[in-house]
């Protein structure tokens, strides 16, 4: 039996640098830092052995490589987005991306030195 996709977003398998910070209200380490699985426009995925309990309200910032071959000098963005745990598993847990998001410049990389 062949499981038809039933979402309508496309998702990406791309690892992305995550640190999420939870409410003050929770009883867990102010903040988290993880590598997403996938990510879609709505949502990403993070593979845990700790997910977060489910309606867990989280802000959370993504580091991004942007493409170096443009004329700008930054090569690194965060972008800021708050969001929910729709989802909580042994293995793993979704978080549901709010509408709205900031993207901030971060700088360039350091470039390594030839000896």
């Amino acid at each position: 039996m062949v499981l038809k996709e039933k979402r309508k977003i496309e998702r990406f398998e791309l690892k992305v640098f995550s640190k999420i910070k939870l409410e003050p209200a929770w009883d867990y380490t102010d903040t988290i830092e993880l590598n997403t699985k996938n990510v879609s426009s709505k949502g990403a995925y993070f593979k845990t052995l700790k997910p977060l309990p489910l309606g867990t309200s989280v802000s959370m910032t993504m580091k991004l490589k942007v493409n170096n071959n443009l004329k700008s000098t930054i090569n690194l963005v965060a972008i800021e987005v708050t969001g929910k745990v729709i989802r909580s598993e042994n293995e793993g847990m979704a978080i549901l991306f709010d509408n709205g998001f900031k993207m901030l410049p971060l700088g360039n990389k350091p470039k390594k030195k030839k000896l």
